[in-house]
Formats: structure tokens, C-alpha cells, sequence
């Protein structure tokens, strides 16, 4: 059974990068966006691009807590530019991004 859920993983992680552009900044998603954000479809549902991009890197989002594009580019996935964070600080980060304060 492990091995086939892994299976499924690795094809849904297949899948998912075949819609990223890979620059030397930002990690673009290609496929379907929502508002600037990325979509993608897993398991029967919808789920964000950025959103998933930090699970597959960093781990678990808790309920309530917000993915924060320091970049600034809603279609950007680069794990290296999300930062979990909470729904006022990502709404005070508002359209500035971490890196535009550099």
C-alpha cells in the first residue's frame, strides 16, 4: 500500500511541475491561475499552486494560516519565496513584498 500511495505522489508531483516555468528568480506556474494564483487539480478537488508547492517543501499548512509571497508575484511557487504567515500580515504586506523592501 505505501508503495502505491508514493506512486500517486510522485505522479501528481510529475504532473504539477510540468506547469512551472523555472527562471533564475521566480518559479512561474503556467497552467490555470485564479486571480494571479495558480490552480491545480488533485485528488478530485482544486488546490492552489503556491499552496502546494510549500506543503511539498516545507510540510503541513495549519488551518487558518496563509501562504505570503515575498516575491511579490502571485503565479510564482518558489518555495524560497512563500512564507507561512497569517491573514493580517499577508493582507499588510498587501502589494509591496518582502523583497521590494531590500
Amino acid at each position: 500500500l505505501k508503495l502505491w500511495l508514493k506512486k500517486e505522489i510522485m505522479n501528481a508531483e510529475e504532473r504539477f511541475f510540468r506547469y512551472v516555468e523555472k527562471t533564475n528568480y521566480c518559479w512561474n506556474w503556467t497552467g490555470s491561475l485564479n486571480k494571479g494564483h495558480g490552480r491545480f487539480w488533485l485528488n478530485g478537488k482544486t488546490v492552489r499552486a503556491h499552496r502546494y508547492s510549500y506543503e511539498l517543501h516545507n510540510g503541513y499548512i495549519q488551518d487558518g494560516m496563509h501562504i505570503l509571497h515575498l516575491c511579490n508575484n502571485k503565479s510564482c511557487i518558489n518555495p524560497d519565496h512563500l512564507k507561512l504567515s497569517t491573514r493580517s500580515e499577508n493582507v499588510s504586506n498587501g502589494s509591496r513584498g518582502f523583497f521590494n523592501k531590500i
